[in-house]
């Protein structure tokens, strides 16, 4: 199997021989190490943790897979004290729009099925010592250098493969075996 193929789903149905053995791959994918291989009952099934040390510093395993983001606001109604809230934060000059609803559905993305790669993920945040490649300058002069960085950020993918300069230091993406 190809760590390109491991799903959360897949990842699931492991026992603790073959979680160890994945592990060890994705180890080995990014000379590093294991540093940890655990499981804990989580809706019935195993839940495997995995950390790869490489470098110094640690990385967590997470399966892949077909994933559903976004938020659906035709199926959400706010509660009186979250419409309070925002009514609140209006009179002080914040938000989008003359309510919740409304607010929401400018800054957050519709519902949409999407495959997510399988990644080693930091799991200690760290302060960069610079931008990545190809971020844009920040568009504004209130605009702080992270804020750009984290727009940048979320604009793009937050992982890169290996073998590619990479763009993102706290993720790795293990497509290419």
């Amino acid at each position: 199997m190809s760590l390109a193929d491991l799903t959360l789903d897949l990842w699931r149905t492991f026992d603790m021989v073959t979680a160890r053995r994945v592990a060890q791959k994705a180890a080995d994918h990014v000379d590093g190490r294991v540093s940890l291989v655990e499981a804990t009952e989580h809706l019935g099934a195993p839940l495997h943790r995995v950390r790869v040390e490489r470098d110094g510093q640690e990385f967590a395993l997470i399966p892949g897979g077909r994933v559903s983001l976004g938020f659906d606001l035709h199926t959400w109604q706010p509660t009186a004290q979250q419409a309070a809230d925002y009514a609140e934060s209006r009179e002080q000059g914040y938000g989008y729009g003359p309510d919740l609803r409304t607010h929401l559905e400018q800054i957050l993305s519709a519902p949409r099925r999407v495959h997510l790669d399988t990644v080693l993920m930091a799991v200690e945040d760290e302060t960069p010592t610079e931008p990545p490649k190809d971020t844009p300058p920040p568009t504004s002069a209130a605009c702080s250098p992270p804020q750009a960085y984290f727009r940048h950020a979320m604009r793009t993918s937050p992982c890169s493969s290996i073998g590619r300069a990479a763009r993102w230091p706290s993720c790795q993406d293990i497509r290419r075996s």
